[in-house]
């Protein structure tokens, strides 16, 4: 790399704390472009969805709500993304930003809600607390600090007279957070230890000594908000006559009849989602519920008053003048209300509430196409902000390889399957960049029409088996074997027909991932193939190049296990050489890979176990590797794909590591366009700067292009004689330096 400017060094010092040019580094990266009928996805490398929770706050302090999406992964799995709010009214406005993934709580399960309950501005943050209850983690954002937060008290309490205990909620059930009797006080809705009555923890901080803008509940002593009940077994309404009353099965005490407990327990159910909000306008909450009775969404509409609700009608189709939410294969749909396009109004957002069989269209958008009073939603798509990633359905395994002969690695992705319809795929994202910066383009979701195959997870890989300098491609499937595909084109016309299902009678009993590659150095291809307990098969190639005869050397190879005292490991090899030495990543079950060395030499031995989370790189809750040089820079990227369908990039170059710019910085400037092709407009916000700006724009190599200076407002920068490729442009006020990320396309 040649010689860095003294401020990139700068940014580089306080991202890293010290240059190495020994050691491996690999950042997050989201610079290389990938693009689906010519539509840029702009958070390509997310991740992407499984059973997503949104909740808004504002993140970096410019003004504008962001969004934090808290994923439900599999099993005790959870995973949070936070995008930064771009403030585009034209197009996607939200932006991936993993650098604000560290300041947020470790630990947080089950889902999270946000709610300003102190009244400082800044959204604070409730999650399920693992032992049961309501946990609160206070935003004590500053200018100075930024973002971080403070857990006070560990649990929300409720009262029921003088006992107190906390707030009942579950992992499974996500309560509203809102402000019923239009005090100015966070309440809290949530669902009885029962299953089936909604309790009103009432604040009552804005009444009493403790304060307003504090937390003081006390119990709803009706024994059910609203006087309506939820059946279990449909996400439906029981509601009663007239506008107030008790609870047909009595109030919420410990004196019930056998007879009121034995009909209570016709409904307990657990599973829901609660949102509250005065949909029609007429000054108190209404609710949509998720539940896990159904598939559908139900709105309660709230006919009483602020201090006295009581449920008069029900939507169990909601909406029903429009396209209902309806989120088949799911336990149930959870609903979410906020301004997804900027345009002022908030919408509704129906996803996944816990991991389920639909795994692509999962997040449904309904539009307000009115206003936050009256309410009127409309269908939009069933995939928001999903279908800004790459996302395959369940389960990503990638492959890098040069599929056509035009010198560039192509991404080929194999998956579990899609849930509608049930099918196996490979998508293929062809290169379409240079050999400096990659650039993918999604030709076909399904390459060679895999799914005609009916089988079960797909694991492709590639190299020449018959010895007609061209690829050919192996299968790994569900059931431990391998299929067979030849190419009967050529190198760079490929043309690849089903030849043998089955391959050469091998199989590793389950989840079979193959990789094809020279191990022992020998001039043959030979197999490598990870199984589902987690550890790997070697195959050496005892034939010849053109007709290979795979022979089991061992099914321990280099006494690799990734399982961790599991039952699964789920193992997915990547060999490679590495300065002339052959390293080896493994993908495991955890999220984790797993990297190993002493290989070459030592076939028959035990590999080294240098780093069983290698670069601290978590894909969860199945992550599989895939290796090559895709910006140029002679040094190895990694593709990591994970159980939620998506992939993430890895690469290393610190300069367009995402930890380090990753959105803008509006406290300075913006700049416009981006992508860009001959002009940028860089905006500085900072009327007070009254002095020039120096403004430097760097290539990946850390080669300075461009040196200028510019004032406040808005300035032009002509970059038409910049090569196509991925900026780092950093602006010196005399006191700080600050740093965006442009493409010039």
């Amino acid at each position: 790399m040649k010689v860095l400017t003294k401020s990139l060094l700068i940014i580089l010092f306080i991202v890293t704390g010290k240059l190495s040019a020994q050691s491996v580094s690999l950042y997050r990266d989201t610079s290389i472009a990938v693009d689906i009928a010519n539509m840029r996805l702009e958070n390509a490398w997310t991740g992407g969805f499984n059973a997503p929770v949104f909740a808004d706050m504002d993140l970096n302090g410019d003004g504008k709500m962001d969004l934090i999406v808290f994923d439900w992964v599999n099993r005790n799995i959870f995973r949070l993304n936070c995008f930064i709010n771009n403030g585009s009214t034209t197009k996607n406005p939200w932006i991936f930003a993993p650098k604000y993934e560290k300041l947020f709580p470790k630990g947080l399960e089950g889902w999270i809600r946000t709610y300003d309950y102190d009244h400082d501005g800044d959204m604070d943050l409730f999650s399920y607390y693992i032992s049961g209850g309501l946990e609160l983690y206070r935003n004590d954002y500053t200018p100075t600090n930024g973002l971080s937060f403070n857990q006070v008290p560990i649990l929300v309490n409720t009262h029921y007279g003088t006992f107190a205990t906390p707030i009942y909620v579950t992992r499974v059930d996500m309560p509203a957070l809102t402000d019923l009797e239009n005090d100015s006080d966070m309440d809290v809705l949530a669902f009885s230890i029962s299953g089936n009555l909604y309790e009103n923890n009432k604040n009552i901080a804005s009444d009493s000594s403790t304060g307003f803008g504090n937390l003081n509940y006390i119990y709803n002593i009706t024994g059910c908000w609203g006087y309506f009940y939820t059946n279990a077994s449909y996400n439906t309404a029981i509601l009663y006559p007239g506008s107030s009353g008790t609870c047909f099965l009595g109030p919420a005490n410990p004196f019930r009849t056998k007879i009121e407990e034995d009909k209570l327990a016709q409904y307990r159910h657990n599973g829901s989602a609660t949102l509250a909000l005065d949909i029609d306008g007429d000054g108190d909450q209404d609710i949509i519920v998720g539940d896990v009775g159904g598939t559908n969404l139900l709105m309660i509409n709230n006919c009483g008053t602020p201090d006295s609700a009581y449920a008069c009608a029900y939507d169990s189709i909601f909406p029903n003048y429009n396209i209902p939410v309806i989120q088949p294969g799911s336990p149930f749909p959870a609903p979410y209300y906020f301004d997804a396009d900027n345009d002022g109004k908030k919408d509704l957002i129906a996803a996944n509430f816990v991991p389920g069989a639909e795994n692509y269209n999962n997040v449904q958008l309904y539009k307000n196409t009115t206003n936050n009073s009256t309410n009127v939603f409309s269908h939009v798509t069933n995939r928001f902000l999903a279908n800004t990633m790459i996302d395959v359905g369940s389960s990503a395994h990638p492959v890098l390889v040069d599929i056509d002969g035009d010198g560039l690695k192509d991404m080929l992705i194999g998956n579990d399957f899609y849930s509608s319809p049930h099918q196996t795929k490979i998508a293929f994202y062809k290169n379409i960049g240079t050999s400096l910066k990659a650039k993918f383009h999604l030709i076909t979701d399904d390459f060679d029409s895999i799914s005609n195959l009916g089988i079960l997870g797909v694991f492709p890989t590639f190299g020449d088996l018959d010895g007609d300098n061209d690829l050919d491609m192996i299968l790994g499937e569900d059931g431990g074997s391998l299929i067979y595909y030849q190419n009967i084109g050529t190198a760079t016309s490929p043309n690849f027909i089903f030849s043998q299902a089955n391959y050469q009678s091998i199989n590793v009993s389950a989840a079979a991932s193959p990789q094809l590659i020279d191990v022992d150095r020998d001039g043959k291809l030979d197999l490598v193939i990870g199984n589902r307990i987690g550890t790997l098969s070697y195959y050496k190639n005892t034939g010849s190049v053109n007709a290979p005869i795979f022979t089991l050397q061992s099914n321990n190879f280099g006494a690799v296990n990734v399982s961790a005292g599991a039952i699964a490991g789920l193992s997915a090899p990547c060999l490679f050489d590495h300065n002339g030495s052959y390293e080896l990543l493994v993908g495991s079950i955890s999220g984790y890979l797993y990297h190993y060395t002493n290989i070459d030499g030592n076939l028959s031995g035990a590999f080294t176990l240098q780093d069983s989370m290698f670069q601290n790189i978590y894909e969860p809750a199945r992550c599989v590797p895939a290796i090559a040089d895709l910006d140029g820079d002679t040094k190895y990227d990694v593709v990591v794909g994970n159980s939620m369908g998506g992939v993430a990039l890895y690469t290393q170059n610190v300069i367009l590591s995402v930890a380090n710019i990753d959105a803008p910085n509006s406290s300075f400037f913006n700049l416009f366009p981006n992508p860009v092709k001959d002009v940028l407009y860089l905006e500085f916000n900072n009327i007070n700067q009254t002095s020039k700006i120096q403004l430097e724009i760097v290539d990946v190599l850390g080669k300075n292009v461009i040196k200028t200076y510019v004032r406040s407002g808005i300035n032009t920068i002509d970059i038409s004689n910049l090569s196509l490729g991925t900026y780092l442009i950093h602006a010196n006020n005399g006191k700080q330096i600050f740093a965006r990320k442009f493409v010039k396309e």
